[in-house]
């Protein structure tokens, strides 16, 4: 678990997890996934841990679930590439804990990295928790 600082805000407690074993019926060589967690009640921020793929790869879908669900507005997601441009927006509505898997195609090399920043989150409950799976193939 890291604490990061991010401007003057509190510490946000993230949990890096990448998972690389099968994700699907495809198996070795198939469909793998990685997991970008942000432990803890939610807030607006720019990520900062990194998720670097282990060889070339293909993004195929993303999801997205919280433990608590946001009320007073959605919790949403925008997933970033090399800390610049936006490869997907995921949006969790309020009241609910999770999306469908969303398609999101993008190559990457080992040199990429995608990051998760939390551009909106709900006035009343926040939502906490956040995961974001990133499906992808080699």
């Amino acid at each position: 678990m890291l604490n990061i600082q991010v401007g003057k805000s509190t510490p946000v407690p993230v949990k890096l997890l990448a998972n690389f074993g099968p994700a699907g019926p495809a198996g070795p060589g198939g469909l793998l996934a990685a997991t970008l967690s942000i432990a803890g009640d939610l807030q607006l921020h720019n990520g900062v841990a990194r998720w670097y793929p282990p060889r070339n790869v293909r993004t195929a879908t993303f999801e997205a679930w919280v433990g608590d669900a946001p009320i007073g507005g959605n919790v949403t997601a925008a997933i970033m590439l090399n800390g610049g441009s936006q490869v997907i927006q995921l949006t969790i509505p309020e009241g609910q804990n999770a999306i469908l898997p969303v398609a999101g195609v993008a190559d990457l090399t080992p040199a990429d990295y995608l990051t998760v920043n939390v551009t909106e989150v709900g006035d009343a409950v926040p939502g906490s928790n956040l995961n974001v799976r990133i499906i992808f193939e080699s």
